[in-house]
């Protein structure tokens, strides 16, 4: 049994944290076309900034539901009192495990030393994960990236430091700030950290099928591994992947079960969400999950649709004409 600190993880594979994406609909989502097949499931990131103002949008954020086990609250910034403030409020909302972004790439994080900013300060960042682990009584983990730059790739050296600090594992996305998406991960460096820390190691990014699955996870000598994107277009990855790790016939979802999948999607996103946002969530979800049948109309025809029904009544027609 994979064990995070305390915290016992079911299987290898799990969901990575996605900013506008790992809501409490998604995650259901996930959970309803995955039985037992995710070993972690986290929130989206939270602000420690908005939480420390109380921010009601965030404090939902932290929502989870009696069967997410285990569910972990992934936090961002740079103040350790707020991080520690916002750790606290987490592991009071019924998170198992918190986990602090040293990875996120984007502008409006990094700017105010949060996100992969925080791996260009070596010893705040210390600081911070022992703070957060001595207050908190669940586990600490910490996701990295390669390094703010190809000139400064120090993952093995701050995995070290997380170790040192108290931290429960480290995860590593192994493209660095400058390159947030593009080019391939280099599981290399993945294998790297597996081999300089005792702790366990996540790998993270472009493990979308069986042949990625074997080629880069079991190969690197990681514990675990997240899925992101891929869920996205794809959200049956995960007992895709528990089928090839059994030696199992890989099951693909078909029009029908993805049909219904959305028209799922749809509903939980009204259960949480107001129409404009929902609307808003189901047109970048179908533009992903569709797009074995896409037309080249159909971007288009979705960007325009006015409500949940048309977007649906759209995907089913081209769908069910798609070759």
């Amino acid at each position: 049994m994979l064990r995070f600190g305390s915290l016992e993880i079911a299987g290898p594979a799990l969901l990575a944290p996605m900013s506008g994406i790992t809501d409490r609909p998604f995650r259901r989502l996930i959970r309803r076309c995955n039985p037992s097949a995710v070993g972690l499931y986290t929130s989206e990131f939270i602000s420690a900034e908005a939480l420390w103002y109380n921010s009601q949008r965030s404090v939902l954020m932290m929502r989870s539901d009696p069967d997410e086990i285990p569910f972990a609250v992934q936090l961002f910034g740079r103040d350790l009192d707020r991080m520690v403030n916002a750790g606290e409020m987490a592991q009071k909302a019924g998170a198992q495990l918190v986990d602090i972004n040293c990875g996120c790439p984007a502008p409006k994080v990094v700017k105010r030393g949060g996100g992969a900013a925080l791996m260009r300060e070596p010893e705040h960042f210390s600081q911070l994960v022992e703070a957060m682990v001595k207050a908190l009584s669940v586990p600490v983990t910490v996701k990295l990236r390669a390094g703010w730059d190809e000139n400064s790739i120090n993952a093995v050296e701050f995995a070290r430091r997380a170790e040192d600090a108290g931290a429960s594992a480290v995860a590593v996305h192994p493209r660095t700030r400058r390159k947030p998406y593009s080019g391939d991960a280099d599981w290399s460096l993945v294998a790297r950290v597996a081999q300089a820390i005792s702790l366990p190691v996540i790998g993270s990014g472009d493990i979308t099928t069986a042949e990625q699955q074997k080629e880069l996870f079991e190969t690197s000598g990681c514990a675990a591994f997240m899925v992101g994107r891929g869920a996205i277009a794809n959200p049956f990855v995960f007992r895709e992947l528990a089928a090839a790790r059994a030696g199992e016939q890989v099951p693909q979802a078909g029009k029908g079960e993805r049909i219904t999948l959305l028209a799922a999607y749809a509903e939980l996103l009204a259960e949480d969400l107001p129409r404009r946002a929902h609307l808003g969530r189901l047109k970048n979800f179908a533009n992903r999950m569709v797009s074995p049948w896409e037309t080249p109309e159909l971007r288009r025809r979705l960007l325009h649709c006015d409500s949940p029904e048309r977007l649906l009544d759209e995907v089913r027609r081209t769908v069910e004409t798609a070759a």
